[in-house]
């Protein structure tokens, strides 16, 4: 059973062209389930580019090798200029540190999740704070990875996607335990990122992404 919900939750990151928020306090397993989902992209032959300033080191894997990596927001400003995915074969790109780049402040670069989507290409937004996200960035996405949060930020991200602030209390969420939110939707899906990507490690087919 648990395999079987496994490649469901893969299968949702692979079809879904749409924005999508990780969220979670440090050494909760959000970069860790973001990198997962980044190689499952790039295995399916999909153009996945990471703007990454960091680079820090996760239990669950680097970055997928063929991934296009960015380090400085002047190289993301100049990529996102001449960059254009088509109908069938989108791009992927994933923000670490997405605070940096659309804070409350940062108003000139509030126009990306707006229209990128035109282009076909897709953000992944990792943050600790979605709180310090302006709400015209977070509005944009479609689906939300929560996990283990402080309270105000918990009860904001339910709120964006019409739960109860109250609901999926993420209080008493362990370490990797995570809630998939789909707009429009209101179901909540749990299951936990070390678990999924260990699924995944110890698969035989998949045994070149734990090496």
């Amino acid at each position: 059973m648990d395999q079987v919900k496994n490649q469901t939750l893969d299968k949702t990151i692979v079809d879904a062209r749409e924005h999508t928020l990780y969220c979670g306090v440090t050494m909760t397993g959000k970069t860790t389930l973001a990198r997962h989902h980044a190689r499952i992209l790039a295995r399916a032959k999909y153009d996945v580019v990471v703007y990454d300033p960091v680079r820090t080191g996760t239990a669950g894997g680097d970055w997928p090798e063929t991934a296009t990596l960015i380090s400085d927001p002047e190289t993301l400003d100049k990529f996102l200029e001449r960059a254009k995915g088509t109908d069938k074969h989108p791009l992927f790109l994933f923000v670490d540190e997405s605070a940096d780049i659309f804070s409350h402040g940062q108003t000139q670069n509030h126009w990306i999740p707006r229209r990128i989507r035109h282009e076909h290409i897709y953000l992944r937004m990792i943050a600790q704070r979605p709180k310090m996200l302006h709400p015209d960035v977070r509005s944009q996405c479609s689906y939300a990875y929560v996990l283990r949060l402080a309270a105000d930020d918990r009860k904001m991200v339910l709120a964006d996607f019409g739960h109860d602030p109250s609901a999926g209390n993420s209080e008493t969420l362990d370490k990797g335990d995570c809630m998939l939110l789909t707009s429009g939707s209101s179901e909540i899906e749990e299951f936990n990122v070390f678990e999924l990507v260990n699924s995944k490690r110890q698969s035989p087919s998949t045994s070149k992404e734990a090496s």
